[in-house]
C-alpha cells in the first residue's frame, strides 16, 4: 500500500521598512520563486519615516509595525542585538515550524532600527555580527530561508 505523503509548506510574511529598489526586488522575486515548492512567502512594506528624523522614524516604524502584525503569530524580529543562527539551527527552527503547521511572520526594521520596547515584546533573532543594509538583509533573509528549508527538507544546496 501506498501513502500519498502531502507536503506541508510553511507560510512566512515578511515586514520590511520602505519600497525595494529595482535591483533588490529582481532578486526577491527570484528567491520568492525557487522558495515555492517549500514556502509561501509575501512581503509586505511598510512606509520609512527616515527622512523625518531617527527618533520619529524608529517610533512611527515600530508602531507601524505593531498595528500590522497580525495576532496570535509567531513573530521574530530581525535585530543586530539578537540570537545568532547557524544556517542549520535556524532550519530546525524553520523544521519545527513546518511540522508544527505554524507560519512565521519575520521583521526587519528601517535604518535606524526599532524601539526597545517592540524589541522586547518578540523574539529576536540575529543574521551575522555584520550590518547589512535593510533592504540587503531583507534578500540575505530570503536566500537563508531558502537554505534552511531545502536543508530541512534533505535537499542538497546547502554544503
Amino acid at each position: 500500500m501506498v501513502l500519498n505523503k502531502i507536503r506541508v509548506m510553511l507560510r512566512v510574511k515578511i515586514f520590511t521598512i520602505g519600497r525595494l529598489t529595482k535591483a533588490y526586488q529582481e532578486l526577491a522575486d527570484h528567491y520568492i520563486k525557487i522558495l515555492q515548492p517549500y514556502a509561501k512567502v509575501e512581503i509586505q512594506a511598510l512606509p520609512d519615516f527616515s527622512k523625518h528624523g531617527r527618533v520619529k522614524a524608529i517610533e512611527q516604524e515600530s508602531f507601524q509595525l505593531q498595528k500590522a502584525l497580525p495576532k496570535d503569530s509567531h513573530v521574530v524580529v530581525l535585530d543586530e542585538h539578537g540570537q545568532t543562527q547557524t544556517s542549520i539551527k535556524f532550519s530546525q527552527k524553520l523544521g519545527m515550524l513546518v511540522d508544527r503547521g505554524q507560519s512565521l511572520v519575520l521583521v526587519i526594521g528601517g535604518p535606524y532600527g526599532l524601539t526597545p520596547e517592540f524589541l522586547k515584546k518578540h523574539q529576536c533573532w540575529s543574521m551575522s555580527l555584520l550590518t547589512f543594509p535593510h533592504q540587503l538583509a531583507l534578500i540575505i533573509l530570503l536566500e537563508q530561508l531558502y537554505r534552511g528549508l531545502t536543508i530541512h527538507v534533505g535537499k542538497s544546496y546547502h554544503n
